[in-house]
């Protein structure tokens, strides 16, 4: 897979994102991007696995510390983790929902990221 930036990473992800908002019940390995699946089927994970693989790769990834009050997308109470959850009930309203505040997470790093402002990663 080519090396992504984080703009690219943060861009793919919103695209994932509202795709599994929209597609009920599919999951992040169903979606292909160029017949390629990153990393964890992750754009973000792809991106931190690329630029700080040890000893603490999450803190490279682009929404480190910015998942509601979470510090990584798979702690407790995060848009991932209702994600899975949501999913592995079948509560495909709520899956819905996260997605769509994952890219909104993404879409607000990559307008911090449009603005000059020091963005932390």
């Amino acid at each position: 897979m080519k090396r992504l930036t984080k703009r690219e990473a943060l861009r793919l992800t919103v695209e994932l994102w509202e795709w599994l908002g929209a597609e009920y019940g599919r999951t992040k390995g169903d979606y292909a991007w160029e017949g390629q699946i990153p990393t964890n089927a992750c754009f973000l994970c792809e991106y931190r696995s690329l630029h700080q693989p040890y000893p603490r790769p999450c803190k490279s990834c682009p929404l480190y510390k910015k998942w509601d009050g979470c510090n990584e997308c798979d702690d407790d109470g995060s848009p991932y983790h209702i994600w899975e959850v949501a999913m592995a009930e079948q509560n495909y309203p709520a899956t819905q929902g996260a997605a769509d505040r994952i890219a909104e997470l993404c879409r607000e790093e990559l307008a911090r990221l449009g603005t000059g402002r020091k963005v932390t990663a």
